[in-house]
């Protein structure tokens, strides 16, 4: 027997130990002499306190180059890799298993710094041992046994990890599929780290809809310190995840009680940072060694950078590359306007709901991402859903998401637009339009936080800052019955009110300068302005579509002027328009009560027309004094077109 031929045996120049790699000393090593035995009865060299232990089980006896194992007529036996022995010489890595304890003969495991929470021993790695080359070649040998099921789980995971990502739900799922096959895990979970308040959260867990134990400080601690652990302990020390409507221990059976826990807990690193942890668990105490954490350590480890790409392919289907037109706040000129965003960055520090209400096309959705903007969930997603477009049949599905097989055609679990929008904003345009009974189940999660995918028996929870905007009177349609009072007095924390574009013509200049920019960008056109006859025509339209239609005339026009200056012109459609429309434009304006500041405002406005805004004839004109007119023109934020 030669030390160097074969390179699983010791070299006994080197100390030799053993580790125990589980049971209740998990971590401990042990140092081994000439003679060293094992056994319950305290006086041998290392003691069990395990009743399925002898009082003298084993020994362990150095023969020249070799240590070899004895059983001492013990009871139940000793194990060599799973095999009854009564004599046999150990090499390295060789699993010693006596009563509950499973020791590791001198060996060579590769885990970082683990924790383990059923006992105060934390594990380090050993010295290096140089190994010395065997001077023969080693035959192939098929792998068999564990090795086998360890390379067929590799293919797959590689297979898994190797396919184009479907997010963070489908790439998770595979993982945690072969996690349970892998480990003969009870349960499995992917916790990942919320983007708002930077813990771990549980995304997914399997089996489906099925409660599970978990050990929050383990999670943590994994967290935290991005170190593996090992926890075993009973129920009653453990926190359970119940399903919804279920009390806490509602599924603690006795079998479950009395067999106890094990969990394994690995960091998910990406770059420097973990970015979540996977989780084990078996019932029963001690059920996974030291080689099972490492296992998985080196799973998380690989899978990393998978589950990374996964939230990045999320990320890009929530925020979609901006469109050329963007959204921007163009400064306004009115001073209700101007007061109303004031109010509305006061509203943006808080997470109160907020309620926007205007005719169509004034800006709804602009304010609402301001308010988003101006928030500190500004770097989470904004996330818009028209209540309106979505038929009743479809929208709880696209509101709250579904699980796979919930209906003809889920082939993937989705996630609706609540779950997307975790840590942000969600936008309900046209909240009247919501059907009714769909209401209660809106108003369901505004009171819980918490939500149903379609299918789903798991509650999920989302820190959603919800903004709603309607063109409809909301009160009259509650005394109506089209509309629940309850989720009303729910949304309508904080009230604003877009006036329409015809209540702010002082905007106009700024806003066409703005949409011929943009206009004129996507064209390929050089445009430089808009001349004044085209402004006036713009400032005389009556606009019932609001800044919308603004928008889309802008458009047309600078799609089909043959200049570079838009002149009135280009508007020609928009005079047609406006011709058939006035009566009842005049009628209307005479039977309205229009502020006096705003009929101040537009008769400065055509004395300052009349004279070519030559500001001392118009204010002779007005019989007021040079200086009055200029306040005035201040005030109202009154500024002469600029010339192209």
């Amino acid at each position: 027997m030669k030390a160097d031929v074969d390179n699983s045996q010791l070299n006994v120049s080197s100390p030799a130990s053993l580790l125990v790699i589980r049971g209740p000393n998990i971590g401990v090593r042990f140092e081994l002499g000439v003679r060293t035995r094992i056994g319950r009865d305290t006086s041998n060299e290392i003691a069990l306190a395990d009743p399925n232990v002898s009082r003298l089980h084993a020994e362990i006896v150095r023969e020249r180059f070799a240590y070899i194992i004895r059983d001492c007529g013990s009871a139940n036996g000793v194990f060599v890799n799973g095999v009854a022995v009564q004599e046999k010489q150990l090499l390295r890595n060789d699993e010693i298993q006596i009563g509950n304890t499973v020791f590791l003969f001198n060996p060579e495991l590769r885990i970082e710094n683990a924790i383990f929470s059923n006992s105060s021993a934390v594990f380090y790695p050993g010295d290096a041992v140089t190994q010395q080359i065997a001077a023969e070649t080693p035959t192939l040998e098929l792998p068999s046994g564990r090795d086998r099921v360890l390379v067929e789980f590799l293919v797959k995971l590689g297979d898994a990890l190797s396919q184009a990502p479907l997010g963070t739900s489908g790439v998770g799922t595979r993982i945690l599929e072969h996690l349970s096959e892998l480990f003969d895990a009870n349960r499995t979970a992917l916790f990942l780290r919320d983007h708002r308040t930077g813990k771990p959260r549980l995304v997914l867990s399997l089996p489906d809809g099925e409660a599970m134990f978990i050990e929050r400080s383990s999670i943590m601690r994994a967290f935290e310190e991005r170190l593996p652990v090992l926890a075993s302990d009973r129920p009653e020390n453990l926190s359970r995840i119940p399903l919804a409507g279920h009390d806490e221990g509602a599924f603690s059976s006795r079998r479950e009680l009395q067999a106890g826990l094990t969990l394994m807990c690995a960091p998910v690193i990406s770059g420097d940072s973990a970015i979540g942890v996977l989780v084990v668990s078996k019932l029963g105490t001690d059920r996974y060694s030291l080689k099972d954490l490492a296992l998985l350590q080196a799973i998380a480890k690989l899978v990393g950078i998978a589950l990374r790409g996964a939230q990045l392919a999320d990320y890009l289907e929530l925020h979609p590359l901006p469109s050329s037109a963007g959204w921007q706040v163009v400064p306004s000129r009115n001073q209700h306007v101007r007061a109303l965003f004031e109010q509305a960055k006061r509203v943006a520090a808080t997470d109160a709901s907020v309620v926007i209400t205007g005719e169509s096309g004034t800006g709804k959705e602009v304010l609402a991402r301001f308010i988003h903007e101006s928030s500190p969930r500004r770097q989470c997603p904004f996330v818009a859903l028209n209540c309106g477009a979505i038929p009743p049949t479809l929208f709880e599905s696209e509101l709250f998401g579904y699980e796979r097989g919930a209906f003809t055609g889920a082939v993937r679990t989705t996630r609706g637009k609540i779950e997307a929008a975790h840590g942000g904003t969600l936008f309900l345009d046209e909240i009247g339009n919501l059907d009714l009974s769909l209401q209660p189940k809106l108003l369901r999660f505004l009171q819980e936080r918490a939500f149903y995918r379609v299918g789903g028996t798991r509650p999920i929870e989302a820190d959603v800052r919800i903004i709603a905007a309607t063109n409809e009177d909301l009160e009259t349609a509650v005394k109506e019955g089209r509309f629940r009072e309850d989720l009303w007095y729910r949304l309508n924390v904080v009230c604003f009110h877009m006036p329409s574009l015809a209540q702010r013509r002082e905007d106009i200049a700024p806003l066409a300068e703005f949409f011929l920019q943009k206009a004129g960008e996507r064209s390929g056109k050089t445009i430089l302005g808009l001349d004044d006859s085209a402004l006036r025509v713009l400032e005389r339209y009556p606009w019932p579509g609001n800044i919308r239609e603004l928008a889309n005339a802008i458009e047309r026009a600078v799609i089909l002027a043959e200049r570079q200056v838009i002149t009135e012109k280009d508007f020609a459609f928009l005079n047609r328009e406006s011709v058939r429309m006035q009566p009842e434009t005049a009628a209307r304006r005479k039977e309205e009560i229009v502020p006096l500041e705003e009929m101040e405002r537009e008769h400065i406005l055509r004395a300052l027309r009349k004279y070519d805004w030559n500001q001392a004839k118009a204010a002779e004109a007005l019989r007021i004094h040079r200086n009055t007119l200029r306040n005035k023109m201040i005030e109202y934020g009154i500024q002469r077109p600029s010339e192209h």
